[in-house]
């Protein structure tokens, strides 16, 4: 049963990590510079060099689309694993919760050199309307997850 929740939880965080990639995308583009956003997580490994990278670079772009994938489909693994039985509302109650949280630890708590990095590009509106799509896309993923597995809820 972990092990099926954890395959859930990387699934569902796989998703997310594409819709809120596509909202930084799109924040970005209506900036006039469609990755940098994207680009900027990268600085946690490549430093500051990140967040003056505004266009297609390999090196940047992919490694930051690598570390937002491997952190968000960690969060999903946490989450899925946090509320292994929730489904419907009081899924996508604790999903969007848990995702405040993460908010609030990723942009305020961490210290800087690991934060996302977007934080400091995107007004905080959008910040939080990335962490919403986040928090859309896991939370249907692992409500259409668990309607799917064998030990669903009838009527789900």
């Amino acid at each position: 049963m972990r092990r099926q929740t954890v395959r859930e939880g990387l699934r569902a965080g796989f998703v997310a990590a594409a819709a809120s990639a596509g909202a930084l995308w799109e924040f970005g583009r209506v900036r006039g510079q469609a990755l940098e956003p994207i680009n900027a997580i990268a600085h946690t490994l490549i430093g500051s060099r990140a967040f003056f990278v505004t266009q297609w670079q390999p090196s940047v772009t992919l490694t930051a689309l690598v570390i937002h994938t491997a952190s968000v489909c960690a969060w999903g693994v946490v989450i899925a694993l946090l509320v292994p039985k929730l489904r419907g509302g009081r899924l996508l109650l604790a999903v969007v919760l848990c995702s405040a949280a993460i908010y609030a630890l990723e942009t305020n708590l961490l210290p800087e050199s690991l934060r996302p990095g977007f934080e400091r590009i995107l007004t905080p509106r959008e910040v939080g309307v990335v962490y919403f799509a986040f928090a859309l896309a896991l939370a249907a993923m692992l409500h259409h997850g668990r309607r799917r597995s064998p030990d669903a809820l009838p009527g789900d």
